[in-house]
């Protein structure tokens, strides 16, 4: 299912973009020369309306799905009806946060998800602020999730036969900081491939970090998934938190920004957007810490990882 996702994510940007950004980069510079108010809105105007045709595609789809998964005979399980099998970990326990490793499983996910999003949704954004045209820049995205696949289908062949979910996560929260850092510490278009090949560490996160989190919960397994399920959050704060850093260390800390030339926008933009890139890094470490340490907390020990 993952290799479907990131392969519709792969393709998407490159369809889309050579529909909606065909020589965008002649239109931005129009944009920012014209002194003409009615050319400068025509552009725009037509440029906003590339994407109506692609939209209208997407929703007629959308609502076919909609009505295959309506007819579909999908089984309806009904976990409450099942047995409750009580073990020696859930006797006793009232409450899902009784369970120190699966507290700490939430947050976990909860950072992979924002550090995910951030690695495929600002690599572009962040390229071009290097100096790379945007109809080359938006393709980075595409490499990131295609890094993503390359992670998956190692993942397929090594997990669990030659390694276990959770050192599996932990050298994948060991990569992704060592690409990170690597990322931060050097500049111009190598950082930005850095950046995009954060999607292979992300990869096998999701379904090593779920296993880990719900082994040995028992009757508590459903609401458990519920509140796991809900840390895609993560995927909404954290790319606005890197946005609003990136904002402030670049534009923000001269007061004139607009009447500034275009090369020094562009470089206290990219600036910004580099230095940002440090919020990843203490999600990779508590990554880490969850993968080798975390997860054993309070877990029953014929539980395995």
């Amino acid at each position: 299912m993952g290799i479907c996702n990131k392969t519709a994510g792969i393709l998407s940007p490159l369809i889309l973009g050579a529909i909606v950004l065909k020589n965008v980069d002649s239109i931005k510079d129009t944009v920012a020369t014209t002194t003409d108010s009615v050319v400068k809105a025509g552009l725009l105007n037509e440029l906003a309306g590339r994407v109506i045709v692609p939209y209208i595609i997407i929703a007629i789809v959308l609502a076919a799905l909609a009505l295959w998964v309506k007819y579909s005979p999908l089984q309806n399980i009904d976990t409450d009806q099942e047995e409750q099998h009580v073990n020696d970990a859930t006797h006793g326990k009232t409450s899902i946060f009784q369970f120190p490793y699966f507290v700490m499983g939430i947050i976990t996910l909860f950072l992979y998800a924002g550090c995910e999003v951030i690695a495929g949704d600002t690599v572009a954004l962040y390229a071009m602020s290097t100096g790379i045209a945007t109809n080359k820049a938006i393709v980075f995205t595409s490499y990131t999730l295609f890094s993503m696949v390359v992670g998956y289908l190692i993942g397929i062949a090594l997990i669990p036969k030659t390694i276990s979910q959770s050192r599996a996560l932990g050298i994948s929260a060991v990569i992704g900081f060592l690409l990170a850092m690597t990322a931060i510490m050097i500049k111009g278009t190598a950082s930005v491939y850095f950046i995009s090949l954060l999607g292979f560490a992300n990869a096998i996160m999701w379904p090593a970090i779920w296993p880990l989190a719900l082994g040995g919960l028992g009757k508590f397994t459903k609401i458990a998934s519920a509140l796991l399920v809900m840390c895609i959050a993560g995927c909404a704060v954290l790319p606005l938190l890197y946005g609003k850093i990136a904002d402030l260390l670049g534009p923000g800390t001269v007061e004139n920004f607009q009447q500034l030339s275009a090369e020094a926008q562009r470089h206290l933009v990219f600036s910004g957007r580099h230095t940002a890139y440090w919020i990843v890094v203490p999600c990779y470490i508590w990554i880490a810490f969850y993968a080798f340490k975390g997860h054993k907390v309070g877990r029953p020990a014929e539980v395995g990882d």
